[in-house]
């Protein structure tokens, strides 16, 4: 008996398809496989954190290349994590409520009219959609690996902003409490897809471009956007994640009128020029709102409703 597999339906998603299941059967059988992975993993980025101890005159004094602190994160989070993706069930009831938000987004892709993400904004949701851009299904399995890929770019975002200010080794060793508590941790509230990853993201991401590059340097005004529209997107995936948007815009503000080389012509215009990167996602939110007629429904679920839930802890349908 053959697999029935043509030559045009071997394709890469059918091979993958027939072999992951068994891979992870096989693993999930074999513990001693499990750890040993997570022991080499975990090694691994202790030898990286301790690589980076040796003084900087040292002949053996690594080298910081771009694709070796996100190559060891991602597979020290991986090692550790791996088994937790495949739970069929929910770990918490807002894991399945947003993927079902994401699931009606793809048939009906107004949120606020075909969803109602409560505390939770559209990009929370419609983020989990990548899985169809790969032809892969959206379920626990894709949304846990989107969230720790998230949670992966947020501390290499976090590392590359300490490299900023501190030398190779110190950074590396602040990085090392948080990638081993977000590998091993096994709590629920850590291990599900939750409205918290995407801005916690974007949080790191506009940190690390907005003090990535000096003024003076190629590819600042590109860092320079690109941290302002991060920081623009807050609004829009989480409601409490609102107050760091001001917050962000006023920390990096307050960086650039303090840098020593620069202008007040200049400083005046890169505050112009973060501001409008800012309000850029904002004013078309806002207009996608307007244009698609959920103006009112935006207002009462995602701001009067939250804003009552949060001042008394009950809903305005409860109140």
């Amino acid at each position: 008996m053959t697999l029935g597999l043509t030559h045009s339906a071997a394709s890469p998603t059918s091979l993958t398809r027939l072999f992951l299941p068994r891979l992870t059967l096989w693993l999930d059988h074999n513990h001693p496989a499990y750890w040993t992975g997570t022991v080499l993993a975990t090694c691994l980025f202790l030898a990286w954190v301790m690589a980076g101890l040796r003084p900087v005159d040292s002949p053996v004094a690594p080298r910081e290349r771009a694709w070796t602190a996100p190559a060891v994160l991602a597979l020290l989070l991986a090692a550790w994590r791996w088994p937790l993706w495949f739970y069929p069930g929910g770990y918490n009831p807002d894991e399945s409520q947003l993927l079902t938000g994401a699931l009606t987004l793809a048939h009906d892709p107004v949120f606020w009219r075909s969803v109602d993400g409560f505390t939770g904004g559209p990009l929370d949701f419609g983020i989990l959609l990548w899985a169809k851009l790969l032809t892969l299904p959206v379920n626990f399995l894709t949304a846990r690996i989107g969230g720790l890929l998230l949670v992966g770019g947020a501390l290499f975002c976090a590392y590359r902003t300490m490299r900023s200010f501190l030398p190779t080794g110190a950074a590396r060793l602040a990085l090392l409490p948080g990638a081993l508590f977000f590998a091993i941790v096994t709590q629920d509230d850590f291990i599900h897809y939750s409205t918290e990853h995407l801005p916690v993201f974007l949080v790191a991401c506009a940190c690390w471009l907005l003090v990535r590059k000096d003024p003076d340097t190629a590819g600042y005004h590109a860092s320079w956007w690109a941290g302002g529209v991060a920081a623009g997107l807050l609004p829009w995936t989480k409601l409490q994640a609102v107050p760091f948007l001001p917050a962000l815009l006023l920390w990096a503000a307050g960086v650039l009128w303090w840098h020593p080389g620069l202008t007040v012509a200049r400083r005046r215009r890169l505050s112009g020029e973060l501001l409008l990167a800012a309000l850029l996602p904002n004013l078309v939110g806002l207009g996608l709102v307007a244009v698609t007629g959920v103006w009112p429904v935006f207002l009462r679920s995602y701001i009067l409703q939250n804003v009552t839930y949060v001042s008394s802890g009950m809903t305005m349908a409860q109140v």
